[in-house]
Formats: C-alpha cells, sequence, structure tokens
C-alpha cells in the first residue's frame, strides 16, 4: 500500500491515508542589513547611532563602550577610528 499506513489497534484495521503534502514552515525573509550613520538619533554624526541600530543595542551602550576603549588605548587611536568611520559609512536618514 503506497502512501497508506495501517494502524494496527484493538483488533480492528483502520487505513490513515499519508498527507502527501508536508507542512511547510514559512520562513521570515532575511532582511539583508547594511550599516550607514543614523542622522535621527546623532550626537556628533551618527556613526555610534549607526552601529547600534546594526547591532540592534541601545546607542548609549554602544556610545559608552567606545569612549571606554578610546581611553583605555589612548584618544588617538579611538578619534583616527571614529573619523575613518565618518568617511566611509554612508549617511542614511531613517
Amino acid at each position: 500500500m503506497a502512501g497508506k499506513k495501517v494502524k494496527k489497534g484493538s483488533g480492528a484495521k483502520k487505513v490513515v491515508k499519508k498527507s502527501a503534502k508536508k507542512t511547510q514552515e514559512k520562513k521570515p525573509k532575511q532582511v539583508s542589513k547594511k550599516l550607514y550613520r543614523n542622522k535621527n538619533n546623532q550626537i556628533i554624526s551618527g556613526v555610534l547611532a549607526g552601529i547600534a541600530d546594526y547591532l540592534n543595542y541601545d546607542p548609549t551602550i554602544i556610545r559608552l563602550v567606545f569612549i571606554l576603549l578610546t581611553l583605555v588605548t589612548g584618544i588617538l587611536p579611538g578619534i583616527l577610528l571614529y573619523i575613518l568611520a565618518v568617511i566611509l559609512i554612508p549617511k542614511k536618514v531613517f
């Protein structure tokens, strides 16, 4: 019996049809994320707010981590990295 399953029970045989269509789970479409400077939530140029949007974090946390890392590594590398990010990351109004 192709496509049918025989279910054994209390002496009586029941024929149960297998569903030809398998339940298909709908997968949400993956939205391609792009990194932009967020001009709506900016303090200086929106770089850290854009990074926060990209990573789905609160911008305040990203700003505090950046300030902490800048102070720990010396101020110049953090400032240069920020200026480089301002030049390379495009701006977009959300």
